[in-house]
């Protein structure tokens, strides 16, 4: 049996970055039943973890996102993953949740009402 693997390490233990984490996987796993998906949760980024997604929000990820006036306030995305690194983060914790829907929204998936039966997933 072939499978795929991918690991995310989830910054911090908030109501909505476990949600966003969990949306990230809901759909990784329809767009492929096949993948086996590892979620490490850590406080903080570790540079010694490889082959990682890093999603959530990291002072060591300040430098990616754009200028805001009120990071608290306003919303701000940077999304940089390649061959399974990478990281999904926010200038807040809603934020991370609006860039893991841009990155599934990069990756084809679709939403055109609410409800499932307006989600549009590739498979």
């Amino acid at each position: 049996m072939t499978y795929r693997r991918i690991r995310f390490g989830q910054i911090g233990s908030s109501k909505v970055v476990d949600f966003a984490m969990q949306e990230l996987v809901k759909y990784l796993k329809q767009m492929d039943s096949k993948l086996v998906v590892d979620v490490l949760q850590l406080a903080a980024i570790d540079k010694s973890f490889e082959e990682i997604i890093w999603v959530g929000c990291d002072e060591s990820l300040a430098a990616q996102l754009p200028t805001v006036s009120v990071p608290a306030l306003d919303d701000g995305i940077a999304i940089a993953v390649e061959k399974g690194e990478g990281y999904i983060t926010g200038t807040n914790e809603r934020s991370v949740l609006l860039a893991v829907y841009r990155f599934l929204k990069a990756l084809g998936c679709d939403w055109v009402r609410p409800g499932k039966e307006g989600e549009r997933i590739p498979a």
